[in-house]
């Protein structure tokens, strides 16, 4: 339950009227219950709600003639406008409205007239409260420590005592403070260190006011000793189940395509989540930022996350507010990790960049592989290629069986650094080689008295630059030279 006093008006002001009545005429709220209200005003607004005509002028007006102060309060601020919410749909209407008499009741405001207002706009069910803080004797309710008396009128309503709540942060495993403090920021709280008589304590607060306060001796007395096998074996397993879910809906997140949409207020069904959705800075592994349809990606696999599997995910930034590490809390099996017992953030924040660098990897490999696949299986008395026109095509033999390559051209061109280069294009492949020449061998390609010559020498140099590329030649007895005339060179320019 999230209990949050709305904004007061002055000078006698009642706009919460307007907002809830706003809300009926749309449709997406209804007027649940009004206590200490005239009958004969509560059937005219029952006529207007059914024609269709907006009752925020009249709800309004009798707020202020309800809260005439008859000069005994100098108060400009007479709203009194509150908002109960649940998770999803963990209370219902005719429960919301037995908790907010209750509420109203505890909080001082059960003789004042007021109106309770349910509203169905959000994923979560909740109500808006409006009374007036001026009693019947035109005195001021005081509002001094509202939200903390709010709190733990809350808190009584739902049963919660410290105590309660003490048991219930214990009965998760973990083990590092570092975890417990998850699990508490997990049921809602925001902890701190202090020193309480002289001794270190974490405070846990809830609308900036302190609930409970846990000597960090006993945190370390609950934390669960790594030599406990037992628990070790299941935190493992259960690790090892998470990673497959994280990874599995970190692969979902990258298929929403979701419009970043700028300017948006942050709605009520968000209240839960801003912790745990501060996506500012998460960074890729590059440096840079994730930008706002990424972000909101993220955002989507969290909700899913808590919302369908009970896992929490809570991030940890560094003074320049730079995420460095995460902590997840399971609610499911009651146990904390750190986040780097799961899996590293890196390889599951940057699963896309991930799986591109492993598609080029592979592809890296099977052109290597299909390099060295052609230049292996060629038979020993053939040459690389026979020229037909600017084409050149070459038959590769193994176990009987010939695959056609085709390549667009093998040319040696002049870089723009003053060398010279032969370039080579398999079609079949869909790859490029670039080899740079020797001076000895540029010299030889220029000093070709005909075409014929030219050709055989971009085929020795082929042969050459290919074999180097795997790691060396056939036969490391072989030497490498450039010219023509050589007996026994097998009619590729080799000679032993």
């Amino acid at each position: 339950m999230i209990t949050k006093k709305l904004r007061q008006a002055g000078g006698g002001r009642f706009p919460a009227a307007g907002y809830n009545e706003g809300k009926v005429l749309e449709g997406v709220a209804d007027l649940l219950l009004a206590r200490n209200v005239d009958e004969r005003f509560l059937r005219q607004l029952d006529i207007m709600h059914a024609v269709g005509i907006n009752a925020a002028g009249e709800v309004e007006r009798y707020m202020r003639e309800h809260s005439q102060t008859y000069g005994n309060s100098k108060t400009q601020n007479k709203q009194f406008h509150v908002a109960l919410s649940v998770k999803e749909h963990g209370m219902d209407r005719y429960e919301l409205a037995d908790f907010a008499e209750k509420f109203m009741e505890r909080m001082g405001y059960g003789g004042q007239p007021y109106f309770v207002y349910f509203h169905h706009d959000t994923g979560n069910n909740h109500v808006h409260i409006l009374s007036t803080r001026i009693n019947r004797y035109g005195i001021a309710i005081s509002d001094s420590f509202d939200k903390m008396r709010m709190q733990r009128v809350t808190d009584e309503i739902l049963g919660i005592t410290p105590e309660k709540e003490r048991r219930k942060l214990f009965s998760y495993s973990f083990q590092t403070e570092g975890q417990f403090l998850c699990v508490a920021r997990s049921c809602g709280y925001n902890p701190k260190e202090e020193v309480v008589d002289g001794e270190d304590c974490l405070t846990l607060f809830r609308n900036h006011y302190p609930q409970l306060t846990i000597p960090k001796v006993e945190v370390m007395k609950r934390m669960v000793p790594k030599e406990d096998s037992l628990e070790t074996r299941k935190r493992k397993e259960r690790a090892r189940q998470l990673k497959a879910i994280l990874m599995k809906y970190r692969q979902l997140s990258l298929q929403q395509q979701i419009p970043a949409q700028k300017d948006k207020a942050v709605t009520k069904s968000d209240l839960e989540e801003r912790k745990t959705l501060a996506l500012s800075g998460l960074r890729h592994k590059d440096g840079t930022s994730f930008n706002e349809a990424e972000k909101l990606q993220v955002k989507w696999m969290l909700k899913e996350l808590r919302q369908k599997l009970g896992v929490d995910i809570h991030w940890q930034k560094d003074k320049n507010g730079i995420i460095r590490g995460y902590g997840i809390v399971d609610h499911k099996t009651k146990t904390a990790f750190d986040g780097s017992q799961v899996l590293r953030m890196g390889e599951w924040m940057d699963i896309q960049t991930k799986r591109n660098e492993e598609k080029i990897q592979k592809s890296k490999e099977r052109a290597s592989e299909s390099r060295r696949e052609h230049v292996s299986s060629m038979p020993s008395g053939s040459t690389f290629g026979e020229a037909k026109g600017s084409k050149a095509q070459k038959s590769i033999g193994s176990s009987g069986q010939h695959i056609a390559i085709n390549t667009d051209s093998i040319t040696i061109a002049k870089h723009k650094n003053g060398k010279h280069y032969l370039r080579v294009i398999f079609n079949n492949f869909g790859h490029s080689e670039i080899f740079f020449l020797s001076k000895e061998e540029t010299r030889a390609y220029l000093l070709a008295t005909n075409a014929q010559e030219r050709e055989r020498l971009k085929q020795q140099f082929t042969l050459k630059y290919l074999f180097q590329a795997m790691g060396g030649s056939h036969d490391q007895n072989r030497e490498w030279e450039v010219g023509n005339g050589y007996d026994g060179d097998n009619g590729m320019g080799m000679k032993r």
